[in-house]
């Protein structure tokens, strides 16, 4: 190849280097100029507002749920309001150092903390409920079984005193042939004549038989003679507190009284009873009494 060529074709390669050199450097100068120009801190404050919010919601959601935790225990309420005022603080703070980073990443970490508190007291406040829960069904099984025995002791009581009572009433004095008569007496003394005319009348006589009962308690007896006239008066000697005797929770006076030696066999009973004040027509009540209670009840009809 001729020396002249070669040097033409040397140029052109030479031209098109520097061409393509230029280019290249023309291409770097835009696109350097176009990243320089660009503004990144829109992003960047974004993604911190960003955080700033993400954070906020985190601790708002965590407030409501430590502001459903309640309890009785007032050591562990006393740390979920504890813990409550913090969150009030940290929301304050994500809203004070939003745009500050290290201040967000701070309060993430913080939160993280909290949710785990939170937890825990959640896990806490339902073992206290379970537990309480347990204690409440053991009290109830507690108080049925306690008036179960409040209701078997009463039941034992009922049946003990009804025994006592049954005892009682098969071993008082029992009466048979009750009777009363209106008498007067002989210039003697000796009985004249029974009579029906109240105004003819000194005394009235009752006459019982008291029967055999091995259940009665054998020895003394004081049988007491209540009257009541036809105007419910009692009759008696007179109204001093010598004629008075004890009937149920009252003191009656008494007309006419006899003491018995009972050896638990029948017994014929005859009392002559008194009255200060005159009979008069009409009918009598006429109550047999010992031990404080009535044991039989005659009347007696007067003309």
């Amino acid at each position: 190849m001729e020396p002249e060529t070669k040097n033409k074709i040397k140029f052109w390669i030479i031209s098109l280097v520097i061409l393509l050199l230029l280019l290249t450097n023309t291409y770097t100068y835009w696109l350097y100029n176009s990243n320089k120009n660009m503004n990144y801190e829109p992003v960047i404050i974004t993604q911190k507002i960003d955080a700033s919010a993400q954070v906020k919601q985190e601790l708002i959601a965590l407030q409501d749920q430590f502001n459903n935790l309640n309890t009785n225990d007032k050591k562990l309420q006393q740390g979920i309001e504890d813990r409550r005022i913090e969150v009030t603080k940290m929301i304050n703070e994500a809203d004070k150092h939003k745009n500050d980073k290290y201040h967000i990443n701070k309060l993430q970490k913080e939160t993280v903390t909290l949710r785990s508190i939170m937890k825990s007291y959640v896990r806490t406040i339902d073992s206290l409920g379970q537990l309480n829960l347990a204690l409440r069904e053991e009290k109830q099984l507690a108080v049925s079984e306690l008036e179960n025995e409040k209701n078997k002791i009463n039941s034992l009581l009922k049946d003990k005193e009804n025994l006592q009572l049954t005892v009682k009433q098969a071993s008082k004095l029992k009466l048979y042939n009750i009777k009363a008569f209106g008498v007067k007496f002989k210039k003697n003394g000796t009985l004249d004549v029974l009579v029906e005319k109240a105004k003819k009348i000194e005394k009235i006589k009752v006459t019982f038989t008291i029967l055999e009962n091995k259940l009665a308690q054998a020895g003394q007896k004081l049988i007491y003679i209540r009257i009541l006239n036809t105007k419910l008066e009692e009759l008696s000697k007179n109204k001093l507190d010598e004629n008075k005797f004890k009937l149920k929770d009252s003191l009656c006076y008494f007309s006419g009284k006899q003491a018995f030696n009972y050896g638990n066999a029948t017994i014929d009973a005859v009392i002559f009873c008194e009255s200060a004040i005159p009979y008069i027509s009409g009918t009598y009540n006429i109550d047999i009494c010992c031990d404080n209670e009535i044991i039989g009840s005659t009347t007696l009809k007067l003309e």
